[in-house]
């Protein structure tokens, strides 16, 4: 059980919906739905009932969301009396998509966090793009990094915009499919993902291939993920990873500067050469704490190295 469940359901009970709630919070409607599901499970029983008008509290429900007003005024009276004590904390909170770069950059920036003489927090998340999303939109988390093309930008701008987030570009990375060492397609200058269809495609799912999953924008390259007649869901970088080392299996993603993550992999561009933005989110007009400025300064002196292992000419 978290606070943030507990805040949802506060929401949802004094709006009624669903839809409405999840609108009210900033966050995806399936993201709200499992937050309460989980819940459930973990208490045992059903705190809403979902008829034609809506959500209505159960019996159970009624008894535990009189509780969970309480708690969240408690909480609220707390957070108010030790307004001193998180200046005194280091704190980075990271929300990612799976990547190779971020490792690198943490190398380099956990020994500053060892050395100071307050305590320090880092928390790093890797989940699917629209969590990410969420997770910055409802202030969990304070940088959160995606991937996204030209037309994906474009097409999110407007939500980002409703939900208080600013974007930045980090760097500019050339979209690859991604092979063994050994497979055939390996020495290639270039490659079109209809050549593949009888292949096995590895990727890492992300929220569900739609809204705002990056698989979604392959359309240009006559691939459809529901279209594939063989694929591997692979939840973990190094998992996918090792499944690739495989021949007759292919990904699609870019280089990466981090050598556990790329050894024994080959990275062949599209034939209709095809680029995509590393971008990083942050809640807009919120201050970022010392660590979280020094990451993206990090991350900006190492653009020019990530651009250029991964192909941008």
């Amino acid at each position: 059980m978290t606070l943030r469940q507990i805040q949802y359901i506060v929401e949802v009970e004094r709006l009624g919906s669903l839809s409405n709630a999840a609108k009210s919070l900033f966050i995806s409607q399936s993201t709200l739905s499992f937050a309460i599901k989980d819940l459930e499970l973990e208490l045992g029983f059903p705190l809403f009932e979902r008829t034609h008008t809506g959500m209505r509290p159960t019996e159970g429900g009624l008894v535990f969301l009189k509780k969970a007003h309480a708690a969240l005024s408690a909480f609220g009276e707390l957070e108010n009396t030790i307004p001193s004590a998180r200046t005194e904390t280091a704190c980075l909170r990271v929300a990612t998509v799976q990547s190779g770069f971020l490792p690198q950059i943490l190398q380099q920036l956990t020994p500053e966090f060892e050395v100071l003489q307050t305590p320090f927090r880092l928390k790093c998340k890797r989940c699917g793009t629209g969590e990410v999303v969420d997770e910055i939109s409802g202030g969990e988390y304070d940088l959160g990094f995606i991937y996204a093309t030209d037309r994906q930008r474009q097409a999110w701008k407007q939500e980002f915009l409703l939900r208080g987030i600013e974007v930045q570009k980090v760097c500019t990375l050339e979209v690859c499919a991604i092979f063994s060492e050994a497979d055939p397609f390996a020495g290639r200058s270039s490659v079109c993902l209809s050549e593949l269809s009888d292949y096995t495609f590895v990727f890492s799912g992300d929220d569900g291939l739609t809204g705002f999953s990056n698989l979604a924008d392959y359309s240009a390259q006559n691939f459809n993920l529901t279209e594939h007649r063989r694929y591997f869901d692979a939840q973990d970088t190094l998992l996918l990873n090792s499944l690739l080392r495989r021949p007759g299996r292919f990904s699609i993603g870019h280089r990466s500067v981090f050598p556990l993550y790329s050894e024994g992999l080959a990275y062949v561009p599209l034939r209709n050469r095809q680029w995509v933005y590393l971008l990083a989110l942050r809640l807009k007009d919120q201050p970022l704490s010392q660590q979280a400025e020094r990451l993206l300064t990090l991350l900006r002196e190492r653009a020019s190295d990530i651009e250029g292992q991964s192909g941008l000419p």
